[in-house]
């Protein structure tokens, strides 16, 4: 079974009509943070399972968040994601019409759309999302926190000012 994941970091996930979402205050590479600990009024992440569609995906799967400063294996959040409803597959709860337009696709994907209201961080280090599907652990996204360098410091590198095109 081929399995990925990413995930959006944000300061808000709203659902606007016609089954559409709207990301707000989207981070790119890192949370810069003045000094710590670091209250973050509202968090949302929006994480993005995807399976192969010849795969069966699992009925259920653990999803686990760690926080700057957490150890691996006890991560500041996690839960049971259950894919099925009353032993009914997703994909088998789409009207036929619809079924018929996703079995042309190569992919299935599951969404998890959720909001951390207050988020407290107390030191630096990444933000990392996974998927676990028993002893197989899907890396699903991960974002830096980082503390702010002070006037007359130079940034913490990152991709736009290391890697510059030629001249």
């Amino acid at each position: 079974m081929t399995i990925r994941g990413y995930t959006l970091f944000c300061d808000d996930i709203r659902n606007e009509l016609g089954g559409k979402k709207s990301f707000m205050g989207v981070y790119s590479q890192l949370i810069a943070a003045e000094g710590f600990p670091l209250l973050l009024p509202k968090f949302a992440f929006g994480i993005t399972i995807i399976f192969e569609k010849d795969d069966d995906p699992p009925s259920q799967f653990l999803l686990r968040i760690y926080l700057p400063g957490d150890e691996e294996g006890k991560p500041s959040i996690s839960g049971e994601i259950v894919t099925e409803v009353d032993g009914i597959p997703p994909i088998k709860r789409l009207p036929d019409d619809v079924r018929a337009m996703r079995d042309k696709l190569p992919m299935l994907a599951a969404r998890v759309d959720f909001m951390v209201s207050p988020l407290q961080l107390i030191q630096s280090g990444p933000i990392k999302v996974e998927a676990v599907f028993g002893d197989h652990v899907v890396p699903a996204g991960w974002i830096a926190v980082v503390q702010r360098p002070h006037e007359g410091v130079e940034p913490t590198p990152t991709v736009s000012n290391v890697v510059r095109p030629p001249s």
